[in-house]
């Protein structure tokens, strides 16, 4: 009975989160959220959400360069790459972000292109040839059971490539049907 406890204290210990690579990011830990992580909402779930704009979503996490890791001021464990597309358009619009860690998750700065582009009138979200805002917004990654959920934090602007024009989607923190994203573990393939 003994050595059965042993054994079962032993296979729980090397199959715990120390172990097994699924600390959160930092220094001298593991980093579980690095990888492709991908959802194509299907026509059910935009039934029932009916004014997210989204209809499929990729982020890719990947280490931080060393110049990155490297700065003490500003400290970045990693870039979040986050691509979305909505319906009607082939292309996506994309957001390529540096990350910091925020609790068990990271906190992502947007991207803004370099366009040069009119101010809009209308400040809601969607797309637009026109620019809302020139700061490049946030999103929060947290890890969940399978995948993350993304969360805007801060109005996110995303652009299509070659990301020197737009236009320009809008997404923000207060649009409840466009701010919260649950994207699943995949391979590296579908980020691409």
């Amino acid at each position: 009975m003994t050595h059965k406890i042993i054994l079962v204290v032993v296979v729980l210990l090397f199959n715990s989160p120390a172990f097994a690579g699924d600390q959160p990011i930092g220094e001298g830990r593991t980093p579980s959220l690095f990888g492709c992580y991908a959802r194509i909402y299907d026509r059910a779930h935009l039934a029932s959400h009916k004014g997210q704009l989204v209809v499929r979503a990729t982020l890719s996490i990947k280490p931080a360069t060393p110049e990155m890791l490297a700065d003490k001021v500003h400290p970045q464990v990693a870039l979040g790459d986050l691509k979305m597309w909505i319906a009607d358009r082939k292309q996506s619009f994309d957001s390529l972000g540096a990350c910091r860690l925020q609790g068990e998750g990271l906190l992502c700065l947007g991207s803004i292109s370099a366009a040069e582009a009119d101010a809009c009138s209308s400040k809601g979200d969607g797309v637009h040839r026109c620019r809302i805002a020139d700061t490049e917004g946030s999103f929060e990654i947290q890890g969940k059971a399978g995948g993350v959920l993304i969360t805007i934090r801060e109005r996110l602007e995303l652009v299509p490539p070659p990301y020197d024009g737009g236009p320009f989607l809008y997404l923000s923190p207060t649009n409840v049907g466009n701010h919260d994203f649950r994207l699943f573990k995949t391979t590296p393939e579908a980020c691409e």
